[in-house]
């Protein structure tokens, strides 16, 4: 996603992807439908993930999520975002 603009969305995307676990905050918080749509496929995929397998769920499912939501994950776990804790997801 060259030039894609960096959303909340696309941030708490990205931290989620380094942070898993903080999905058990975030989803009592935020809904998918608060998200832009382009963001909302991937973190209702990864929630799946994460629900089916913890932590490590998303790796697991990697290979089954389309290409560009596997290069964002990838991008993430190579250069997390700044300031990665739950409580920077829980403020977007």
């Amino acid at each position: 996603m060259p030039g894609k603009k960096v959303t909340a969305g696309n941030y708490l995307v990205q931290l989620l992807a380094v942070r898993p676990a903080a999905f058990d905050r975030v989803r009592t918080k935020i809904t998918p439908q608060e998200l832009d749509s382009g963001d909302r496929a991937v973190f209702v995929r990864m929630l799946e993930s994460y629900e089916r397998g913890g932590p490590a769920g998303i790796e697991a499912d990697l290979a089954l999520y389309p290409a560009d939501e596997q290069d964002l994950i990838r991008r993430a776990w190579a250069a997390p975002p700044p300031n990665v804790d739950d409580e920077v997801a829980i403020e977007l």
